[in-house]
């Protein structure tokens, strides 16, 4: 379970603004995760002090920038310790190719256009597998594909 705080801060003359966050943030959460995006001219701004005390720093190569920023972090309370979210669960068999929210994806085709997709990612898999082989001097073999060592056909994916 994440929490996301975000805000938008002006550095001062030195290019410096130190951020507040509420009272109970660092009790609240953990690994902490800091985006910060200039507005309205180029300059470069980083978090020059890390979250300590429920606050942070941030610093601009030029004085009075306007600075989004966006804070996440991890909950650390006894109720989100207990229940985490998983990140992937393993369909059952039987429902494996089908959508896991009833009525969804039941206008008509919708269960021929995910069996194609499907299809075609088997398909693309293994055409880049053969190729990866025929570089690497073996003969093609028949399985799963190393997806990550192939590059997508031209003009997009396979979906």
């Amino acid at each position: 379970m994440k929490n996301v705080y975000h805000g938008v801060v002006m550095t001062d003359e030195e290019g410096r603004v130190a951020v507040e966050l509420r009272e109970w943030f660092e009790a609240l959460n953990k690994d902490f995760r800091c985006q910060l995006t200039v507005i309205g001219r180029f300059a470069q701004a980083m978090v020059e002090e890390e979250i300590h005390n429920n606050r942070f720093v941030i610093c601009t190569n030029m004085a009075n920038v306007k600075v989004f920023w966006q804070v996440s972090g991890i909950r650390k309370d006894p109720f989100a310790e207990a229940h985490r979210i998983p990140v992937e669960e393993e369909k059952p068999a039987e429902e494996q190719g089908t959508f896991a929210c009833k009525g969804v994806g039941t206008a008509p085709g919708a269960g021929a256009k995910l069996q194609r997709r499907q299809e075609d990612a088997r398909r693309f898999a293994n055409v880049g597998k053969a190729h990866h082989d025929k570089r690497q001097g073996t003969a093609p073999t028949v399985g799963r594909a190393h997806v990550r060592d192939t590059q997508p056909p031209r003009g997009g994916g396979f979906f």
